[in-house]
């Protein structure tokens, strides 16, 4: 449900580095609603499908306790992965999820091909 309906407004605010990495990597049919354009059981979810029920989420491994790299940091209550997928789930959104570590890693092989380097690994600290 839009927040406007509801006669709230969601807090404006700009894209992070990440979301327009992000953006910029997702066709057409993806927008970015991170602004507070669109609100979803109270969540504003980053991207939404323009054709399909279908939200991206981009999340930053400290703001979202990233299980990977903060185990023991308590997560807050509307940035849990979980929860947020059981929100859209229960308002007929399926939800997909991108960590930042993952997008760092796939900038790095990226990188590494455009050079030239076939085995990035050869690079990796012992």
């Amino acid at each position: 449900m839009e927040l406007a309906k509801m006669g709230m407004k969601a807090p404006k605010r700009k894209p992070s580095k990440l979301e327009l990495e992000v953006a910029k990597n997702l066709g057409d049919e993806w927008e970015y609603v991170g602004d507070g354009k669109l609100a979803i059981g109270g969540l504003v979810p980053d991207f939404i499908h323009r054709t399909r029920k279908e939200v991206l989420e981009v999340f930053g491994c400290y703001y979202h306790a990233c299980p990977a790299h903060f185990p023991n940091t308590p997560v807050g209550p509307k940035t849990s992965p979980s929860l947020r997928e059981s929100v859209y789930a229960a308002n007929g959104y399926k939800m997909e999820f991108l960590w930042e570590h993952d997008i760092k890693m796939a900038r790095r092989k990226l990188a590494f091909a455009d050079s030239g380097v076939k085995d990035p690994s050869v690079y990796a600290k012992s």
